[in-house]
């Protein structure tokens, strides 16, 4: 065969396998995070018992100095001092006779060397006391060559799955993407007899920030300066009129009257990170909200039509106000927190339709996730804090060829056990939602029917498991809690 007919043959041959070699390769990748996750559990096991026999050697040392140690240094100085000499009428006893009467030095310093200075190497483990725990015993059955081997494959799948950019594709700036996130729905006799009533500020500063307004088109209609010239005012009221159309005043001359949407965002493109629009919420302080609001009308064919109040916003900031907890508990815990919230709502931006209709993507209630927005961010920090820590990882799963988002059900409490996603809600496409014993997050006084109409699915994440397990009593850290309570699953930075 000509060479020049040969290497075309054979580079179509390479063209037509080389999706069947990635699919393999990423097959490959997959099965290596599943057959070795039992590995990499239990070897995890045995590096807590190597550490609790670690601090076993720390407990001893301790025993040691109590028993063989010194009063103080210069006791300690005499008795070596005295332990030589000692050595030299064991040498020649003839010649260093006068040494003799140095027998009990030679024996408390002897033992001294032996135990104290011998095990003080180990004095580094004392912070290894959280792994001196029964439950850590069983770990010495797991530190064969195999289960490390196992152990190292799974990091290096988890390493690979990690580098596949997957679903995790919606770029983003270093706040990630925009999650559109309704707040509140009113009715059309809501903002008829009442306004709704707005303005903006700096997060940064506090002082007032211009704004604009736009219709559902993103044309300017109006900016509204920082400092406005009377009788304008910075807070813009807006009612229903009819129609589908809006009436905006006090802010602008002549009023402005919009149909269907009616949208407020930054003046300067600088401030889009900065800038925090306050509306009239009754009997809640959270009222404030980062990026942009909007009013948008929407005709309902089930029932009466509705306004909605909708937050836009890039997803980090979004974490930032999370409500579903105070972030007053351990670090690692907001951390565990935070992951999921942030993956959740990933998942959610990149495939719900549920509020399509309405206009957004996510709402702010426990049917999705609480989010409340500034005031809740300003008057908790260690949940943004925790965000930071944790800046645009979100859980994935390797399946097949797909790394795909790993949606994150959470709950509050459990009964001793999570649920799999198949048994709580039927499907079997979410296998990093699998069962596990879950004594850290289980409630000691409710039922298992009463903690299920208290609204605890039990499935994936347990909070309370999670909040134990970061605390003092086990100090676990984020990434083990979330590879525990979730199946096989690998972290990416999305953004």
């Amino acid at each position: 065969m000509p060479l020049k007919i040969k290497t075309i043959s054979l580079l179509i041959l390479f063209l037509l396998l080389a999706p069947v070699v990635r699919e393999v390769s990423a097959q490959a990748v997959d099965e290596a995070i599943t057959d070795d996750y039992d590995n990499y559990q239990k070897y995890s096991l045995c590096q807590k018992y190597e550490k609790k026999q670690k601090y076993k050697k720390y407990q001893k040392y301790q025993a040691y100095k109590k028993k063989y140690g010194f009063a103080n240094s210069a006791q300690r100085t005499l008795a070596k001092e005295n332990y030589a000499k000692y050595k030299l009428y064991k040498k020649n006893p003839t010649l260093y006779r006068r040494y003799a009467i140095y027998a009990d030095d030679y024996k408390k310093y002897a033992n001294y060397d032996k135990y104290v200075n011998g095990y003080k190497k180990y004095n580094k483990y004392k912070n290894y006391k959280k792994y001196n725990k029964s439950e850590y015993s069983s770990g010495k059955n797991y530190c064969g060559a195999d289960y490390q081997a196992g152990y190292d494959r799974y990091l290096v799948a988890q390493a690979q799955a990690s580098a596949t950019i997957g679903e995790a594709d919606l770029g983003g700036t270093t706040f990630g993407p925009q999650i559109s996130v309704g707040l509140v729905k009113y009715s059309k006799d809501d903002l008829t007899s009442s306004s709704f009533n707005l303005s903006a500020f700096s997060a940064t500063t506090g002082s007032p920030l211009a704004y604009v307004i736009k219709n559902s088109a993103e044309t300017v209609l109006a900016t509204i300066p920082a400092t406005p010239i009377a009788p304008l005012v910075g807070q813009t009221k807006v009612r229903y009129l009819s129609n589908r159309t809006f009436r905006l005043y006090d802010s602008v001359l002549p009023e402005l009257q919009v149909a269907d949407e009616v949208r407020f965002g930054a003046a300067d493109p600088v401030n889009a990170n900065d800038i925090v629009f306050k509306f009239n919420r009754p009997n809640t302080d959270n009222d404030a909200y980062r990026g942009e609001l909007k009013l948008r009308y929407w005709s309902n064919p089930a029932g009466a039509d509705e306004i909605w109040a909708i937050n836009t916003l890039p997803l980090e900031q979004y974490v930032w106000g999370m409500g579903e907890m105070t972030g007053t508990g351990p670090d690692e815990h907001d951390k565990v927190m935070t992951t999921v919230f942030r993956t959740y709502g990933y998942w959610k931006l990149k495939f719900s339709t549920k509020y399509a209709p309405q206009g957004f993507k996510v709402n702010a209630t426990p049917g999705n996730q609480i989010y409340y927005g500034y005031a809740w961010e300003t008057s908790h920090p260690d949940i943004p804090r925790g965000a930071q820590a944790t800046r645009g990882q979100i859980l994935m799963h390797l399946t097949g060829p797909l790394n795909e988002i790993a949606l994150t059900p959470y709950s509050s409490w459990t009964d001793g056990r999570t649920r799999s996603f198949e048994e709580v809600w039927g499907g079997t496409t979410y296998p990093w939602c699998q069962s596990v014993s879950d004594p850290y997050g289980k409630n000691a006084t409710l039922t298992t029917q009463q903690l299920q109409d208290a609204g605890n699915h039990m499935v994936g994440l347990s909070a309370h498991g999670s909040l134990n397990l970061a605390s003092d009593s086990y100090k676990w850290v984020a990434n083990d809690i979330l590879n525990y309570y979730f199946h096989s699953i690998n972290f990416r930075t999305a953004y």
